[in-house]
C-alpha cells in the first residue's frame, strides 16, 4: 500500500480575511479536518484489531456529518454576506461553495456504502488542504476586502 502524503493545515498558518466570523469558520473547519484526519491515520494503521474497526468507522462518520453540517452553516453565512454586500462575483463563489458541498457529499456517500479509506484519505490530507487555502486566498480573500471597503462591519 503506498503512503498517502498528508497535509495537515494549521491555524496560525492560514490566510486571514479579517472579518471575524469568516475566519472563525475556517479556524473551526480547520479543527473539524484536523480531529478527522487523526481518525483515518489510527484507523489505517495496521496495528488497529478488527473489534476496533466499527468503533473507528463510527467515528469517522460522526465528524463527516459534523464537517458537512459546519460546511453548510460557514457557506451559508459567507452567500448571505455576499447578498448583503452586493458583491460583484457573488454567483462564481456561490457555485464554488456548492461545487465543494457536492464533493463532500460525495465523499460521505463512497465512506458511507463502501468504507472507502483510500478515498477519504486522499480527499482529506491532499485535494481538500489545496482547495481550501487557494479557496481563501482567492475568492473568500476578494469578498471580506470589498465588503470592509463597502463599509460591513462584522
Amino acid at each position: 500500500m503506498s503512503e498517502i502524503l498528508k497535509t495537515i493545515l494549521e491555524t496560525d498558518s492560514m490566510a486571514r480575511v479579517n472579518l471575524a466570523f469568516i475566519d472563525n469558520a475556517h479556524f473551526e473547519e480547520v479543527q473539524i479536518v484536523k480531529d478527522l484526519g487523526k481518525l483515518i491515520t489510527t484507523y489505517q494503521d495496521e496495528n488497529i484489531k478488527n473489534d476496533a474497526t466499527d468503533q473507528y468507522e463510527e467515528q469517522i462518520t460522526v465528524i463527516l456529518i459534523t464537517w458537512l453540517r459546519h460546511t453548510i452553516a460557514h457557506f451559508s453565512a459567507e452567500n448571505e454576506l455576499m447578498q448583503q454586500i452586493n458583491f460583484p462575483t457573488m454567483r462564481l463563489h456561490t457555485q464554488e461553495h456548492e461545487t465543494e458541498l457536492n464533493r463532500i457529499k460525495r465523499i460521505i456517500r463512497l465512506w458511507q456504502t463502501d468504507k472507502e479509506i483510500t478515498l477519504l484519505a486522499d480527499f482529506v490530507f491532499n485535494f481538500w488542504p489545496n482547495w481550501f487555502k487557494a479557496h481563501i486566498r482567492s475568492m473568500d480573500m476578494s469578498m471580506a476586502r470589498f465588503a470592509i471597503m463597502n463599509g460591513y462591519k462584522a
